[in-house]
């Protein structure tokens, strides 16, 4: 193709200092602009080149496919666009501004304001920026190498940022379905917010914000420090993936992965964090979710008014506070210890009650509650209402006016308080059943060092030799059967009728 008649034709290697408009620079030629030299408008043809040297400036260049352009030290370059096969250097001192298509940032480089366009690449290498670039068109790509730096991207659908070990990016925005942002190992990324797109952290992430639906995955050894989760997202945790701090909110979903690690999350309003691997200091708010699947563990979480935190079986939490209208629910198979309640706590059947805790109020998940351990130091609060059975206490279960336990086992060291009704109990060597004013007690087996204390009423009793039955005042018992060595104590204002003492 012959260049246009307005255009001035260079031919081999020539050199300007001057300014000239509608260059044409065909292939096997070169044009250097020395200090003072400028095109504005013009041509590369494939197999041309085009040297910007200091001082030189260039304005709206076509650089052609096969097509070279160098932007050297203390040169400048606006608004070049490169076409398929077109590249474009930029070497230390360098400026290339508002640049489109493919684009090579050597050390010492800037870039201002470029854009890729399909299928091609900007490469920002050691030493290198890139500020204020636009990645679009299917397959336009951002590789940041080790040492260089991008500042202030947007990615497009189709599009994708990758960071390799050694480069960062700060101030990150995906702005469509189907753009990409990807942080190797070693890598770091600072300010990135992804709205309906997708990324992955391998390395170093903070101040991230995913909304609509985007999806993120942090991968082993990733870290994420200050994160928001919000309208629908998703974030994946591998094994050694870690995240400080982070919220998660509208239907969004964080999944913490066997092996994975999240400290000081906050999940709200309608958000929800699944948990196979660890959990600590997370804080579930009004309409959030916590659950901890089997293999999981959590600590020291806060479940406030209208939160729900659920530890499945083969889970366990230590240090929970359940503040007023928070609620916990602890399953057939979980193990919970040292847990504050001022709100309610969800019992199954056959979960373990662990270490020193205060339950001030318990409700039962179902009304025939079988199968519960009170481990030694812990305190049970059973209200009107609720039905045990089968329960294993090493602790102190309190049995309140209304409800009732039947077939406990209470270890020595433990005590059963009973305001309401109690049947079969086992009290073993070391163990008291108190049976309170108000309160039954029925067929209850005292075994030898066992203590039986009555201010209620006890009936059909089998004090074994060296247990003890002591009626308090206004206590009754009747019907009981003592064996030899039993001991019997009717104290002022007690009573006992139909009592058996065996030879």
């Amino acid at each position: 193709m012959l260049p246009d008649a307005r255009s001035r034709l260079f031919m081999t290697s020539s050199t300007l200092s001057s300014t000239e408009s509608s260059v044409s620079i065909q292939s096997g030629d070169t044009l250097t602009l020395e200090s003072g030299g400028a095109v504005v408008g013009g041509t590369v043809a494939a197999g041309g080149k085009l040297i910007i040297s200091a001082n030189g400036n260039a304005e709206n260049i076509v650089i052609a496919s096969g097509a070279v352009g160098s932007v050297l030290s203390g040169g400048v370059i606006e608004d070049a666009q490169l076409t398929d096969g077109g590249k474009l250097y930029v070497y230390k001192g360098g400026i290339s501004s508002d640049s489109l298509g493919a684009l090579v940032i050597s050390s010492g480089g800037l870039s201002v304001s470029a854009s890729t366009t399909s299928g091609t690449t900007i490469y920002v290498y050691k030493g290198a920026i890139a500020s204020d670039t636009t990645i679009q068109g299917v397959s336009g790509i951002v590789r940041v190498s080790s040492g260089g730096q991008a500042l202030d991207t947007t990615v497009k659908s189709g599009a994708y940022l990758w960071v390799s070990s050694g480069g960062s990016v700060s101030g990150v925005n995906v702005i469509e379905s189907g753009g990409y942002v990807g942080i190797s190992a070693g890598a770091t990324a600072s300010d990135v917010t992804i709205n309906g797109g997708s990324g992955r952290i391998s390395g170093t992430g903070e101040d991230y914000t995913l909304t609509n639906s985007a999806y993120l995955w942090i991968s082993s050894g990733g870290l994420l420090t200050s994160a928001t989760f919000d309208t629908g997202a998703y974030a994946m945790m591998s094994n050694g993936a870690t995240i400080n701090e982070a919220t998660v909110l509208n239907s969004a979903v964080l999944h913490v992965s066997a092996g994975a690690t999240t400290s000081n999350v906050t999940v709200s309003a309608g958000g929800q964090q699944q948990v196979a691997g660890t959990t600590v200091s997370a804080t579930i708010a009004s309409g959030g979710l916590d659950i901890l699947t089997s293999g999981a563990t959590g600590s020291g979480d806060v479940i406030t008014d209208g939160g729900l935190e659920i530890v499945s079986a083969g889970a366990s939490v230590t240090g929970e506070t359940v503040s007023s209208g928070g609620e916990l629910v602890i399953v057939a198979g979980a193990q919970a210890a040292d847990i504050t309640n001022a709100g309610g706590i969800i019992i199954s059947a056959g979960a373990i009650l662990q270490s020193a805790g205060q339950f001030v109020s318990a409700i039962a998940l179902d009304s025939d509650l079988s199968s519960l351990t009170v481990a030694s130091g812990t305190t049970l609060d059973v209200f009107s209402g609720m039905s045990l059975s089968g329960v294993q206490n090493a602790g102190n279960v309190i049995v309140e006016s209304g409800a009732d336990i039947t077939n406990a086992v209470l270890a020595s060291g433990a005590e059963l308080d009973v305001s309401g009704t109690a049947s079969g109990t086992t009290v073993q060597s070391g163990a008291i059943e108190a049976v309170g004013t108000g309160g039954r007690s029925v067929n209850a087996t005292v075994q030898t060092g066992g203590i039986e204390i009555v201010t209620g009423q006890v009936s059909g009793l089998t004090p074994q030799s060296g247990a003890s039955l002591n009626i308090s005042a206004g206590g009754v018992a009747e019907s009981d059967t003592l064996a030899s060595g039993a001991i019997e104590v009717i104290w002022s204002g007690g009573s006992a009728s139909n009592e058996t003492l065996e030879s």
